[in-house]
């Protein structure tokens, strides 16, 4: 999972296996961020965060270590101007 911000996100999909009727929760989102990609992958991946800037940051997925559901992530990017945000994931 990646957000606006540029935080990222790795759970095992088991655990998203017994969604309850009003829903689970996925991922713990900042005031003012969005989560802009989700992918499932197998874990042998190279991530991508671009910003609207055109700034970019590349890394193995294998980095970012395993999280539960209600974690908000890691952060992958900081971008230097206020204001500048991540446009989309790759990979």
């Amino acid at each position: 999972m990646a957000t606006r911000a540029g935080t990222v996100k790795k759970t095992p999909l088991a655990a998203f296996s017994r969604p309850r009727s009003s829903g689970i929760i996925a991922v713990d989102l900042h005031d003012n961020d969005q989560l802009v990609g989700v992918a499932i992958t197998d874990g042998e991946r190279e991530i991508m965060l671009v910003s609207s800037g055109g700034k970019a940051i590349r890394f193995h997925e294998g980095e970012v270590r395993y999280m539960g559901r209600e974690a908000a992530g890691v952060r992958a990017s900081v971008w230097e101007r206020p204001g500048s945000d991540r446009a989309d994931r790759g990979g």
